[in-house]
């Protein structure tokens, strides 16, 4: 049952995270928040931390019996798995994302500026982007999924 609840709220999570930022709702805090839309992503950002933190210690706190033993051929596969998602987490990061509009920076520094970004209407398609649409969550999948404690 444990484990029924911490799925649950962990899809409550992400169907959360997913809200905030989907066209519709950004849409409704462009013309709500007008000129201070900069500040938008910031505060998603923020929420998306102060949400995830406890979820991550409470998930950290739950029954954690090993499921998969790695003995010497899996191991191989579990650090080249871990190596692979490491690399494709920064790839991603510094590579196919513009690092300071992901975190809201870019855009509070064009705050009261002529410069827009929009960032909703320009779905990029290039890179990592081109192969998976979210290759950061991916990779922190398959590294949670390997896990480096044992």
């Amino acid at each position: 049952m444990e484990y029924v609840f911490t799925t649950s709220l962990w899809i409550g999570y992400c169907a959360f995270h997913s809200y905030l930022i989907s066209i519709g709702f950004t849409n409704l805090m462009s013309r709500l928040l007008r000129n201070y839309y900069a500040f938008y992503r910031l505060f998603y950002i923020l929420i998306s931390l102060v949400l995830l933190i406890p979820l991550i210690k409470y998930t950290g706190q739950a029954d954690t019996r090993i499921i998969i033993t790695y003995g010497y051929p899996l191991s191989i596969v579990r650090y080249a798995l871990i190596a692979g998602s490491l690399t494709m987490f920064f790839y991603a990061f510094f590579f196919n994302y513009d690092s300071l509009s992901f975190f809201g920076i870019r855009q509070i520094l064009n705050f009261k500026t002529a410069k827009d970004i929009d960032s909703s209407t320009d779905i990029r398609k290039n890179g990592l982007l081109g192969i998976i649409r979210h290759p950061m969550y991916l990779a922190l999948i398959v590294f949670s999924w390997c896990g480096l404690s044992e």
